[in-house]
């Protein structure tokens, strides 16, 4: 795969591209979790089909720095409440501007992410116009944040595909939250496809086996 770098709406991010790919691919963008990186997503993407996509590997806009470098994250926990809505217009924003640059409909656009960027991808989704609604939406290990108006996003995008991944042992965000989300989704009238597994806050080969599933039937 080939290899780039670009900035869409001022976020960065990584482009993974197959090797004489066409200019007609299907877009699937990417969201790392807190305290990480897009590099943290490029194995990630080989294992989920590296010669069907172009996928966009985006950075997070807020800076973390770690003990071995410097890392990112999408929003604050403790002040969630506007961080995280900020986030979401950033990243509909760097969306717009990947449909110009790469002549994608969102139809054909794919959104996935882990932990905090799995928290994005139902939120940026599902606050997208009806009429820019994505192929399809891959949260891992995340978890469903309540906007104050949730129940008018859900009721635009009751036929939004949607994916949720996550596991028995996790630590960090409990299983409950994953539940919960599928919950409030039914409840809203979607059909989410939904799966546990044995695992903590990661990705596993069998996990991944899922997402790669969900993109190949809605990334026709």
């Amino acid at each position: 795969m080939e290899l780039r770098r670009g900035e869409a709406a001022g976020l960065y991010y990584l482009e993974l591209v197959p090797e004489g790919g066409g200019a007609d691919l299907p877009l699937v963008v990417g969201m790392h979790g807190r305290g990480a990186a897009a590099e943290d997503l490029g194995g990630v993407c080989i294992q989920l089909d590296s010669q069907r996509y172009r996928y966009i590997l985006l950075y997070a806009p807020l800076i973390e720095v770690m003990g071995d470098g410097i890392r990112y994250r999408w929003f604050e926990l403790e002040r969630a409440n506007t961080t995280v809505p900020a986030a979401r217009e950033r990243v509909i924003a760097a969306l717009r501007a990947l449909w110009d640059r790469y002549h994608v409909e969102p139809r054909r656009t794919g959104l996935f992410g882990f932990s905090q960027g799995g928290v994005l991808t139902l939120d940026v989704g599902l606050h997208l116009p009806a009429e820019q609604a994505l192929a399809g939406l891959a949260c891992m290990s995340g978890r469903l944040f309540a906007a104050d108006d949730l129940d008018a996003a859900l009721a635009r995008h009751r036929d939004q595909a949607v994916l949720i991944i996550h596991g028995t042992r996790d630590d960090r965000i409990r299983v409950e939250e994953a539940r919960a989300a599928r919950q409030r989704l039914e409840a809203a009238g979607l059909r989410p496809e939904y799966h546990e597994f044995p695992m903590g806050h990661e990705v596993t080969p069998e996990s991944l086996a899922a997402v790669r599933a969900f993109f190949r039937r809605v990334l026709t």
